[in-house]
């Protein structure tokens, strides 16, 4: 599925559409805190995603923009330089630019919430290797993976990757 002819939102197999929906009044009471964010966050940050995402009106708008900026300008690595830093988040979104998923879940979960997309970081396996013996798929701590969900009103969470996906054969038992 492409959204305005960009990348794909990784896991999402529905239909997003540019209609605006607005939240429930329920809604918007459950997505508050899905919105926040600490108070001590530099301020840095809300500038950079809203640099991201000038002329972006919806949730969909904004989440691409903002994947596609992670995905074109950091890279993947699973050397912890960042979790040195005094603020790891700041080192990886200013200074080093590379780090493992869960730098770039919690970079785009920020990034969004920072311009008002609910956003949540998912963590569990990604990946396997097939057993064809067993029939069933065999999941290692190196499957483990974070990703984010944002909220879209009228569709619910939406599944979302902005980690650039490593190009490794598939692994067999």
């Amino acid at each position: 599925m492409k959204i305005d002819g960009m990348l794909p939102m990784y896991g999402f197999s529905g239909e997003l559409t540019d209609a605006q929906h607005t939240a429930t009044a329920k809604e918007s009471e459950m997505l508050e805190h899905f919105k926040s964010l600490p108070d001590n966050l530099d301020g840095q940050i809300a500038q950079l995603a809203s640099k991201m995402t000038v002329g972006a009106t919806s949730a969909s708008e904004k989440a691409t923009a903002i994947r596609n900026f992670l995905l074109q300008n950091f890279q993947f690595s699973v050397e912890q330089r960042n979790g040195l830093a005094g603020d790891p988040l700041m080192s990886f979104l200013f200074k080093d630019r590379r780090g493992h998923c869960e730098y770039f879940a919690s970079a785009f979960a920020v990034l969004l919430r920072s311009v008002g997309v609910p956003a949540r970081v998912v963590g569990g396996y990604q990946g396997g290797i097939w057993d064809q013996n067993g029939q069933v798929v065999v999941f290692t701590g190196k499957n483990a993976h974070a990703w984010i969900e944002w909220y879209l009103a009228g569709v619910g969470w939406v599944v979302d990757d902005a980690t650039p996906m490593l190009s490794a054969p598939r692994e067999t038992l």
